[in-house]
């Protein structure tokens, strides 16, 4: 978006380098405890899309362990965040992992410019998340 003097932002990154990522987990068992079964998340389908929304790939995968990096317990879900600030529901009936990487691009796409100041400003990315998001981080 251009400013007051019709001045395009400094991009940081060129769009061709941005990728969105869903991929579609299922649960398969674990080891048996006295009080449960322990479920364990498994990849099983993944989609990558480009910065316009173009499917770079889409593949069921073998089932793979799951690694998640956020230790938050106040992450949001995606659906919930397309909704609340695009107004568009997503993954209504299943999950597709195509259309969430859509949303998570548009939804990334439509806060581009803090996220290219801050890269500017060398708060992101790096090896350690900025400051004021390093609680939701382990």
């Amino acid at each position: 978006m251009a400013d007051a003097e019709g001045h395009q932002p400094r991009r940081y990154f060129h769009p061709s380098q941005y990728i969105g990522v869903s991929a579609v987990h299922v649960f398969t068992t674990g080891r048996r405890t006295p009080t449960k079964l322990e479920k364990i998340p498994m990849v099983a389908r993944v989609a990558l899309i480009d910065y316009r929304g173009n499917v770079v790939l889409d593949t069921f995968v073998r089932p793979t362990p799951l690694r998640k990096r956020l230790k938050s317990e106040y992450a949001v879900e995606l659906p919930v965040l397309v909704k609340v600030f695009m107004g568009r529901n997503v993954g209504l009936g299943f999950e597709d992992p195509v259309e969430l990487s859509r949303a998570a691009m548009d939804l990334f796409r439509s806060c581009e410019e803090v996220f290219e100041e801050e890269v500017a400003s060398r708060g992101w990315p790096c090896d350690l998340p900025p400051e004021r998001f390093a609680s939701y981080f382990s």
